[in-house]
């Protein structure tokens, strides 16, 4: 058939077919590609979601969300092709009976709903304000993953309290295009900063615990006793990457459960293993030896001046260390001697107080006395000079009345005699010294 025999209406497809299979195909590479490198590539740029710069931030999380990119190419794809077929395909639906369009619209519908995958559920972790976050790549260059792990990486791409979206890649599982999921690409590792305290003791009353956490330690002499600690720990914010680096998101309870308990008992088992139960003493009761039972405290804060230093290193601080309780002996005798020993001891110095007090009383009844007494022979003495000042006093007056009689006598014998000493004639009687 010639030219000239076709409809003017008929249109050629030939071009539209070459665009759209050139178009397409290089959709599915870009696809293609962009799945190969989109992982460690949004995982980059998904850092940049920690930024305080609203641009930067907004960017970040638009790419690192798989969305930006993707759409920018199904999008170019469906406006080029609805440039090159928009045109025919609304004269051939002009065509087409009703009937057909409506079956034609069932069926694009079906299709449509029966082919669609997974929905992509953006994964949002959030980062609280006693928290220290990392974002580390699960996916990337094999050889540079210690680069990714190490103190300075995790320093680079550490998280204050923010709300972070993992960015997501598409994975097949099945043979069909629309059996398919999505995987995060990348995972957020938070270090909990909060203090941590534990008090390591015997009973299940007293410790953190309720089973029986005390030290086990033994003397010199092979004397076996437990003494409880209490510790608290904490992770500063410049540390938390170096505690990660060393346990690897391991908790820091459990860690001070573990790691921490683990030195201290080492530590303190070796000092009270240097050292005798008993203090030793020379003949003038001057310390020959130190004891465990001594000790205590000068072994604790050597123990932890050792373990706030050791363990500075791996990004723990410890803000004290110091022991609980006192020393719990293996052999219940042992203790039993030491009671009945401190009993005795006490009982001594009660005796001796008692002897002490009842000097003291005696002493204090003996001065009683000796005052009592010294009022006593001052008040006789006293008594004593009344009595002669009063004597004296008697004396003067009589010598004065005599004197007075005698100045009156005029020489004459009296007319009536009064018997001798009577007190009328003022001594008159009385014969002269």
């Amino acid at each position: 058939m010639s030219d000239e025999t076709k409809t003017p209406s008929s249109p050629k497809i030939g071009w539209r077919a070459v665009v759209t299979f050139l178009s397409c195909t290089a959709w599915l590479i870009f696809s293609k590609i962009y799945d190969a490198v989109r992982g460690p590539l949004e995982g980059s740029v998904a850092v940049g979601q920690l930024s305080d710069d609203p641009a930067t931030y907004a960017a970040a999380r638009e790419i690192s969300t798989g969305n930006l990119i993707p759409n920018i190419a199904i999008w170019s794809l469906i406006v080029l092709l609805a440039i090159v077929w928009g045109t025919y395909l609304v004269k051939k639906f002009r065509e087409l009976p009703p009937a057909s369009v409506s079956t034609l619209l069932v069926l694009l519908s079906v299709l449509t709903m029966s082919a669609c995958g997974p929905a992509k559920v953006e994964v949002l972790e959030e980062i609280d304000t006693n928290e220290t976050a990392f974002l580390v790549p699960l996916e990337g260059n094999t050889d540079a993953q210690g680069k990714f792990m190490s103190e300075d990486y995790l320093n680079q791409n550490k998280v204050g309290a923010k709300r972070v979206s993992l960015p997501q890649r598409q994975v097949s599982t099945g043979r069909m295009w629309w059996a398919y999921k999505y995987v995060p690409t990348m995972r957020v590792v938070k270090v909990d900063r909060t203090p941590v305290t534990r008090e390591w003791t015997e009973e299940s009353t007293t410790g953190t615990s309720t089973k029986d956490d005390a030290l086990a330690v033994e003397s010199k002499d092979s004397i076996g006793f437990s003494i409880g600690a209490t510790i608290t720990a904490m992770i500063e914010e410049d540390n938390a990457a170096k505690f990660l680096y060393y346990y690897a998101g391991k908790p820091l309870p459990e860690v001070v459960d573990e790691n921490v308990r683990s030195f201290v008992k080492t530590c303190v088992g070796q000092k009270f293993g240097d050292l005798p139960l008993e203090a030793k003493l020379g003949d003038e009761g001057q310390v020959l030896e130190a004891g465990c039972k001594d000790s205590k405290v000068k072994i604790f804060a050597e123990c932890a001046e050792t373990a706030s230093k050791a363990f500075s290193e791996r990004g723990i601080s410890i803000v004290n260390l110091g022991y609980a309780d006192g020393l719990s002996y293996d052999n219940p005798q042992i203790q039993q001697s030491i009671d009945n020993a401190y009993v005795a001891e006490m009982a001594i110095k009660q005796r001796e107080n008692e002897k002490i007090s009842q000097e003291q009383e005696n002493e204090r009844l003996l001065g009683i006395a000796q005052n009592e007494r010294a009022m006593a022979e001052e008040f006789a003495r006293a008594k004593e000079a009344w009595s002669s000042k009063i004597r004296l006093e008697i004396e003067n007056k009589n010598a004065e009345a005599r004197l007075v009689a005698a100045n009156k006598w005029n020489g004459q014998t009296p007319t009536s005699i009064l018997p001798q000493g009577t007190q009328m004639l003022f001594g008159l009687d009385q014969p002269a010294n």
